[in-house]
């Protein structure tokens, strides 16, 4: 949930600064008197996804809520547009195009399958930020109208980064085990790329599987296939449902992991959750600074989560 807020912020900011027509966003207070501007929101809240996504429209509308009570965009009030793709490929073509059609001035897209229906906004010359957790067509040509608000863009070519390798390794995990969603292009890239991350930083190749479900939580098989390869390292670039029952999995079959890391962030509830004695020890990585190491951003934005989304101090605990 904090993921999904903090991606709408930075999301939002830069759809007011891409979207020339209008400009940048008003920072001063007042009624807006132009005529009203239009933003879709596209989002996998359903489907195998959707738990990965809570919270999303909820903290959409509070940062446009924010925008309107400061005059919203040169004076121009903010409309709210939402379409759930369902986290299915086939169903994102029409929900872009559903958002096109009402006539949006930009399109915000958290979402695990935009690729389904990037080229629709692109055809339309309509900007669109939000998070490239999807696929490469945030980098490629000819999106020139796709401005990621996490990573800006990303390079069609995925680059390997070595810091994964060289932790894996280091921690003891030289034998990797890495997992990906056959369906999503950055789960499957980022699986391949921690192997040869890791085999540059002299580990090697336990199993490397691309071909998981999108959401699967079953993974008995491929936790037989771990041990048989004597992993030591396990990289899972997954929603957190699919990881943790890997890790439960894994556990139950044996396999003895001195490294694990997990990309998709850590959440509190994951204390509470089943898996908790499976993910003992794991790494998570976080994308953004959490509400619990505050500064005047993470503090704006929980002000502005509790007065328009009717967060509670709790759910803000939760969130982080």
């Amino acid at each position: 949930m904090r993921r999904a807020a903090m991606r709408f912020w930075l999301a939002l900011v830069a759809l007011f600064c891409v979207t020339g027509t209008v400009g940048v966003a008003s920072s001063s207070a007042g009624a807006a008197t132009g005529s009203p501007i239009s933003i879709g929101l596209i989002c996998s809240c359903t489907g195998p996804a959707g738990p990965e996504y809570l919270g999303v429209q909820g903290a959409f509308i509070a940062r446009i809520d924010l925008q309107n009570a400061q005059g919203g965009v040169n004076g121009h009030k903010i409309q709210t547009i939402f379409e759930d793709d369902a986290t299915s490929s086939a169903q994102d073509p029409t929900a872009v195009q559903t958002v096109l059609s009402k006539h949006v001035l930009g399109i915000v897209a958290v979402s695990a399958v935009f690729f389904g229906g990037a080229k629709f906004a692109n055809q339309a010359g309509v900007p669109v930020t939000g998070a490239s957790s999807d696929g490469p067509e945030w980098g490629e040509q000819p999106y020139t109208n796709m401005f990621a608000s996490d990573t800006g863009s990303i390079d069609p070519k995925y680059p390997v980064s070595t810091a994964i390798g060289k932790f894996l390794v280091s921690h003891g995990g030289s034998v990797v085990g890495s997992y990906g969603y056959g369906i999503s292009p950055s789960s499957s890239r980022s699986a391949i790329a921690t192997v040869r991350s890791v085999i540059h930083a002299g580990g090697k190749q336990g199993v490397l599987d691309i071909s998981v479900p999108f959401g699967s939580v079953a993974f008995g098989p491929e936790a037989l296939a771990a041990k048989a390869a004597n992993i030591t390292g396990l990289y899972a670039g997954m929603v957190d449902s699919s990881n943790c029952a890997m890790a439960t999995d894994m556990k139950q079959a044996g396999v003895h992991l001195k490294a694990v890391v997990f990309p998709t962030g850590y959440e509190p509830k994951a204390v509470t959750s089943p898996a908790w004695p499976a993910l003992q020890g794991d790494y998570f990585d976080t994308e953004f600074r959490p509400f619990a190491v505050p500064d005047a951003g993470t503090k704006a934005m929980q002000a502005a989560l509790e007065k328009y989304d009717h967060f509670s101090k709790t759910r803000v605990s939760d969130a982080q």
